[in-house]
């Protein structure tokens, strides 16, 4: 599969472009109050609560936990990535 088409569609999911931009067909799941924009609150606000913790201005960020969500941003678009290629894979076998 084309590099290019796969990043879109995966950008397309993740509402990183407008509508008449995305994939045609792939939906964007963290459109207003989807389960993905719903979690992505709940893990925002929790990251504020730690920051006000810390004594770390919300606005200023911590590295720490910035590295924290990065990694595990990095991780789900592996995830999705290859989950999507195998599924094109084990798709076309069946």
């Amino acid at each position: 599969m084309d590099r290019k088409l796969l990043d879109d569609i995966y950008r397309s999911l993740m509402g990183f472009y407008i509508p008449e931009a995305a994939v045609p067909g792939v939906p964007n799941l963290f459109a207003p109050h989807s389960f993905c924009d719903r979690e992505y609150a709940k893990m925002r606000d929790a990251y504020a609560r730690i920051c006000t913790r810390l004594g770390v201005d919300v606005d200023d960020e911590d590295e720490d936990l910035n590295c924290m969500v990065d990694a595990l941003e990095a991780i789900q678009e592996m995830l999705c990535k290859e989950m999507f290629l195998l599924g094109l894979e084990y798709g076309a076998d069946r």
